[in-house]
């Protein structure tokens, strides 16, 4: 049986892990565990290898380069776009969202701590367009739009 989708995107309680567009794959190996990274028997360094890897592996299959371009579609109209990346995790996103666009600010976020420490130590964490912090996207208290 396939996991609940939500009729109504802002349903995000029931909304499966991928959204509410989610595709049939992602439903079927959707599981009520935790991801590997948000566990707390996984040793930080564990953490930093798969956060190291994933970040490769969207740069070699230029996974990070397409989904920059999908955003950057969506802000095309938009002189001076101001772009929030919830669960930033190594922050590969959002460096490309700032070579692809001269004048975009990006606000590199996630949930976790050390996953916030780490990518502020990296160019993103001195970069005049790019502000690091941490946040959890559930507790946006913002309309909608």
């Amino acid at each position: 049986m396939m996991a609940y989708m939500a009729t109504d995107p802002s349903d995000i309680d029931r909304m499966p892990r991928g959204g509410f567009r989610a595709s049939c794959l992602d439903r079927l190996l959707e599981t009520d565990r935790l991801e590997y990274l948000d566990r707390d028997d996984v040793d930080e360094s564990t953490k930093t290898q798969v956060i190291g890897a994933l970040d490769w592996t969207g740069r070699f299959f230029k996974n990070h380069q397409r989904f920059a371009a999908i955003a950057l579609d969506l802000v095309a109209d938009v002189p001076d776009p101001r772009i929030l990346e919830l669960g930033a995790g190594h922050g590969g996103v959002s460096r490309q969202l700032l070579t692809d666009h001269p004048s975009a600010h990006v606000t590199v976020t996630d949930i976790d701590a050390d996953s916030v420490a780490r990518i502020a130590a990296t160019d993103l964490g001195s970069h005049p367009r790019a502000e690091v912090r941490q946040m959890d996207a559930t507790a946006i208290d913002a309309a909608d739009g």
